[in-house]
């Protein structure tokens, strides 16, 4: 089957020139199905804050247990961009891409089918997986179409879709809200998803880097524990259980670990590339 789209996919670039990479039209195609994935990852990281109140009642948790829903995206988002770059130069920029969006789609139907708190905080961390995709894998694709002349206000015109669905998040996630249930929040980025995926199936080009490099299991770890220590930290600093406040044994070792996350990640930083990392950038 899927060779049947290939198939296809061949015969309509083939007969439409804006969809050759020789065309001047080509990078600009791109920069609008990276745009549409960018939209909908930085849209869903807003506009669930207004639901927060009526998922607390639905599922009947307490609020500390609702901030969850943020967090746990927070948290899996910050360990997955790191990752990213390692995947696409192995797998494909195009193919890593298409990988994120579906994530980010399915995990986003998902979530709107959740039964209970756990399964959405679960859903919401597939969700922010693809989203830590989307993000470095599309910036990286308008910046390889792109001459260096142009590719300045490409990214600044893929910034703007960052900033206007970041915005646009709480307003849209009200009017959901308000008229008609909290599932909607999460069924309004399907379509979206879907649309990129068909555009991003058409319009990019396979890419793998020729030069791969082994994977840095300890660094990922490394910064997995500081981001996640951090984020802790700081998200239940001052929680309702938390009665110790920000002197509380948990608050302190979060960001302890957080402490010894960030120096080991440097330390390996700065011993596997020593001529192109530098402390004071």
């Amino acid at each position: 089957m899927f060779s049947g789209f290939s198939r296809a996919r061949e015969r309509l670039v083939a007969s439409t020139p804006m969809l050759q990479p020789e065309h001047e039209s080509y990078a600009w195609l791109v920069l609008f199905t990276t745009s549409i994935a960018t939209f909908m990852g930085v849209l869903d990281s807003t506009i669930v804050n207004v639901a927060l109140n009526k998922l607390t009642v639905a599922f009947g948790v307490s609020t500390d247990v609702t901030e969850w829903v943020l967090t746990a995206y927070m948290l899996a988002f910050g360990v997955m961009l790191p990752a990213s770059g390692w995947l696409a130069d192995h797998l494909g920029y195009k193919s890593t891409f298409l990988g994120g969006v579906f994530l980010f789609t399915a995990g986003s139907f998902l979530c709107s089918m959740s039964w209970s708190m756990s399964s959405l905080i679960f859903f919401r961390v597939v969700q922010s997986l693809g989203a830590g995709i989307i993000m470095p894998v599309g910036m990286a694709l308008i910046t390889r179409e792109f001459p260096p002349a142009k590719r300045g206000v490409a990214l600044g015109f893929w910034s703007i879709s960052s900033a206007a669905s970041a915005s646009l998040g709480p307003t849209i996630g009200g009017y959901l809200i308000d008229n008609y249930s909290w599932h909607t929040i999460f069924d309004v980025n399907v379509p979206i998803g879907a649309l990129a995926l068909l555009a991003g199936f058409i319009v990019l080009r396979e890419h793998k880097s020729e030069h791969t490099r082994s994977f840095d299991v300890l660094g990922l770890i490394a910064m997995a524990v500081f981001l996640c220590g951090l984020n802790l930290a700081l998200a239940d600093g001052n929680a309702a259980w938390n009665t110790d406040g920000w002197t509380s044994t948990f608050i302190l070792g979060c960001f302890g670990a957080s402490v010894v996350g960030l120096v080991v990640f440097l330390m390996g930083a700065s011993k596997n590339s020593p001529q192109s990392y530098k402390y004071g950038i």
